[in-house]
């Protein structure tokens, strides 16, 4: 029987390599799995070889190459339900048009608290049945 704390491994996707381990390090400590991205592609590899095995995507909007948004998409033609948490430094300035093109997401301006996020990691994964 799956347990809250088996469901919570996320997929991380940033292109800022120190943020990217210093998230996954922090992540780890509170009890989470972490599977870190440094691109969108090198995300969709991992999401396609294990699509179920993430309770949450979170990357950033804007990335070198393939950015947030793209990432996004793509990543519900491989699993369309995953719950999505998207970071950007813009905050509150994000056109509606670009979040309601990506929706659902829950945003989180930069810099993030890695103890917000894990909040709302929770509660995904609460509001979602346990596999």
């Amino acid at each position: 029987m799956a347990t809250l704390q088996d469901e919570l491994h996320i997929l991380f996707v940033d292109d800022e390599k120190e943020l990217l381990e210093a998230s996954a390090i922090q992540l780890q400590r509170m009890g989470l799995q972490v599977t870190g991205a440094l691109s969108g592609t090198d995300a969709l590899t991992a999401l396609s070889r294990t699509p179920h095995a993430f309770c949450v995507l979170v990357t950033d909007l804007f990335m070198p190459g393939m950015d947030g948004r793209e990432l996004i998409e793509q990543a519900r033609t491989i699993r369309a339900d995953i719950p999505v948490i998207l970071l950007s430094g813009m905050g509150d300035a994000i056109d509606q048009d670009i979040l309601d093109a990506m929706a659902p997401v829950h945003v989180m301006g930069k810099p993030i608290r890695i103890v917000d996020l894990v909040d709302i990691v929770r509660q995904i994964v609460i509001r979602q049945p346990l596999g």
